[in-house]
């Protein structure tokens, strides 16, 4: 899903918008001058006025509202500027030009994504929220956090000059467990991170699948107690637990 980031305008009749990828800071500041303030005031100002979880999730036919939506963009000029991440083989950070009428509608068809999306983001961070401060009463189970891996140039002391041109890489993947354990006959959350070191570069399911094979071989021998796991990503597209 694609978001906007408004930015200043660089001439008289143009204004310059920048698209980026989630999770990007949405401000809506231009758009919205003095009226709202943050992605969450813009939510509940095109949403019904006390919205279910049908609105969130675009179910509701009464919004987002047509009438708000249009007046946000009224005062824009006509030729709107933006960059854009275009995914092929890599990510490219494209300029487009595009019409006040094409720019609008392209808009407008991200505002219901941009919606629902925010609002599982909020209620999967609420859920992890009580769920990590109710673990003391659930010591059998505990919070596995999982970044995604990331591939790691190596520095070679004295190395010499040709060294620059080699391309050895390794692959750092991080697990943080978050647990309950009783500190002086209280209990108290803790956590103990796993890193895993791997010469395998590449970052898909099968990747994945076997490094948590490992972490868990580990954990159930640090912590022989632990019968469940729920798992806490970010949300990267390869990395779907």
């Amino acid at each position: 899903m694609e978001l906007f980031i408004c930015v200043q305008a660089t001439t008289s009749n143009q204004q310059r918008v920048n698209m980026a990828s989630p999770p990007a800071q949405v401000n809506l500041k231009i758009f919205l001058g003095n009226l709202l303030e943050d992605l969450d005031a813009f939510i509940e100002y095109v949403l019904c006025e006390d919205p279910t979880e049908l609105c969130h999730l675009g179910y509701c036919e009464h919004c987002p509202k047509k009438d708000q939506l249009q007046a946000l963009f009224d005062h824009l000029e006509d030729t709107i500027s933006y960059r854009q991440w275009i995914k092929t083989d890599y990510m490219d950070f494209k300029i487009i030009q595009e019409s006040k009428q094409e720019f609008t509608d392209r808009f407008k068809t991200l505002i219901p994504k941009m919606i629902t999306h925010h609002f599982v983001y909020r209620n999967q961070k609420q859920f992890l929220k009580e769920l990590k401060l109710q673990m003391n009463s659930f010591p059998n189970a505990g919070v596995m956090t999982v970044d995604f891996g990331q591939n790691y140039s190596f520095v070679v002391q004295n190395a010499v000059q040709g060294f620059h041109w080699t391309n050895t890489q390794a692959t750092i993947h991080p697990f943080v467990l978050h647990f309950s354990m009783l500190v002086n006959g209280i209990p108290e959350i803790r956590h103990k991170t796993y890193f895993v070191i791997s010469d395998e570069k590449r970052h898909d399911a099968t990747v994945f699948h076997i490094f948590r094979q490992r972490v868990i071989e580990l954990i159930k021998n640090d912590f022989p107690s632990l019968t469940k796991l729920y798992y806490e990503s970010d949300g990267k597209l390869k990395h779907n637990y």
